[in-house]
């Protein structure tokens, strides 16, 4: 488990960027605005048009790990995360040295009760590291 990597998510979590604040927090999905790339393309290089991502994606619209790797690729129904020569789950999984089991009590939705907030992410994040 890479610890500086997940209290450097969890920190971001607890003090999301105000640039995201048009971005619907939604654990169900990597970085998605209604299977619509235009849009969510517009929404990253400076649009208006709001999609939704979960903690990971929020991470990936931010940049903060590019430096280490992690980074947001396309496709068809959005972006999703790339590290090394893995992508999506395994590369969550790679860049934070997790197992799958820690992915889905983390960063699945099945893993919360409702929807939770970055700051409960965030929390749970804490309470397993």
């Amino acid at each position: 488990m890479n610890i500086e990597r997940l209290n450097k998510l969890a920190d971001f979590l607890d003090d999301l960027p105000p640039d995201l604040s048009n971005i619907e927090f939604d654990m169900d999905q990597w970085i998605v605005r209604e299977f619509n790339i235009d849009a969510v393309k517009k929404t990253l290089y400076g649009g208006d048009v709001p999609c939704r991502a979960c903690a990971i994606g929020m991470a990936l619209l931010a940049g903060i790990f590019e430096s280490e790797g992690l980074k947001k690729e396309l496709d068809r129904r959005g972006f999703y995360p790339q590290y090394r020569l893995s992508s999506g789950i395994h590369a969550v999984l790679d860049f934070f040295e997790i197992d799958l089991e820690t992915f889905y009590e983390l960063f699945s939705a099945t893993g919360y009760w409702g929807r939770p907030s970055p700051n409960h992410v965030a929390k749970n994040i804490r309470a397993i590291i």
